[in-house]
């Protein structure tokens, strides 16, 4: 009897001291050394990746930003419309592809985004009418945004060409070459877009 309080005792002692352990390295020491690095490293990145704009923080590179207005790029639809993009309140649908739900919210999507369109014949890009696992995803494809190039020029008042090299300006490739895919970012192009002149 007298043994199996001693082991029961011996093996919570350990298992408090390993606890404590990882704790102070998981917890203290890891994070401590990985915000060194970072700040040393890549200080920007490490503070939030912030965007400024004449001297003002407007958002993050790292978090997308709802754009509603026609003459602006548009991101992905936001899954929470009352506040888009908003990390505090951001969550995945988890509805199913055979869910009606589901199909319903991108119907209603690709009724919005065509409405815009002079060319109803347009093949939609499905990043532009689903919203990402995070729901907070700041970039879109090459494709979503060469598709929005004609309702832009047109409302700017800009020709077509100049806003698709400002888009073919903004692909960011693959990170290394072979992981992830060719994206771009809404915010860094809607804040170049606001520079073309008509």
């Amino acid at each position: 009897m007298h043994y199996h309080i001693r082991l029961f005792l011996s093996l919570t002692q350990i298992s408090l001291v390993m606890l404590i352990l990882f704790t102070i390295i998981c917890g203290v020491f890891y994070p401590g050394f990985v915000t060194i690095v970072l700040k040393t490293f890549a200080p920007s990145k490490a503070e939030g990746s912030f965007v400024e704009n004449d001297g003002k923080i407007i958002g993050s590179s790292l978090i997308g930003q709802h754009f509603s207005d026609p003459k602006y790029f548009w991101g992905r639809p936001p899954q929470n419309n009352e506040k888009p993009y908003d990390f505090k309140e951001a969550q995945a649908s988890h509805l199913s592809p055979k869910n009606s739900k589901l199909k319903d919210l991108i119907q209603k999507n690709i009724d919005h985004l065509m409405s815009f369109e002079s060319d109803k014949n347009k093949k939609i890009p499905l990043d532009l009418v689903t919203s990402s696992g995070s729901d907070l995803d700041p970039h879109i494809s090459p494709q979503s945004a060469f598709f929005q190039v004609d309702r832009i020029a047109s409302t700017r008042h800009l020709a077509k060409d100049k806003v698709e090299k400002l888009v073919n300006d903004h692909i960011e490739h693959k990170i290394w070459g072979f992981l992830g895919e060719k994206h771009v970012n809404v915010l860094a192009l809607n804040l170049a877009l606001d520079t073309l002149k008509s």
